[in-house]
């Protein structure tokens, strides 16, 4: 009865929870998850998202999102355009698609730019491999 009523309201919430994987698709809401080592897929727009926990892929469909995640990111797509994300612990790999996303991380592996207008900043570790498909795409080190 207690899983019923769990499942019950993660469906109500418009996010769709299955085994491992988060599947968020309303749009303009504050949400906050705890995840450990799932595939999120954020297909909604103009949302505030935390995530607390590791996750093995981030990919992000929708335009407009803030998202926060306080932990590892193995894999992080942006497909939207104007998305803003900050990864407090380290990514392994960014590809961005989209246009005018903006990534902020501690420590980064491998950047790929398709898109154009975007920006990737890390504040520690050594520069990450890179490749650029896209125009006017920023990656930098800043100060924490």
């Amino acid at each position: 009865m207690k899983t019923a009523i769990i499942l019950l309201i993660v469906l109500l919430s418009g996010a769709a929870l299955a085994d491992d994987e988060l599947h968020i698709r309303q749009s303009g809401q504050k949400l906050n998850y705890t995840v450990n080592d799932h595939e999120i897929n954020v297909y909604g727009s103009n949302n505030i998202i935390e995530i607390d926990g590791s996750t093995s892929d981030l990919d992000v469909q929708g335009s407009g999102n803030t998202i926060t995640v306080r932990g590892q990111v193995e894999d992080l797509d942006l497909y939207g355009n104007n998305n803003t994300v900050k990864v407090i612990g380290h990514l392994e790999e960014t590809d961005l698609q989209g246009n005018g996303n903006a990534v902020y991380c501690t420590t980064v592996e491998e950047v790929d730019f398709y898109g154009n207008e975007n920006l990737v900043e890390y504040t520690s570790g050594k520069a990450p491999e890179m490749d650029e498909y896209g125009s006017k795409n920023q990656l930098r080190r800043v100060k924490p």
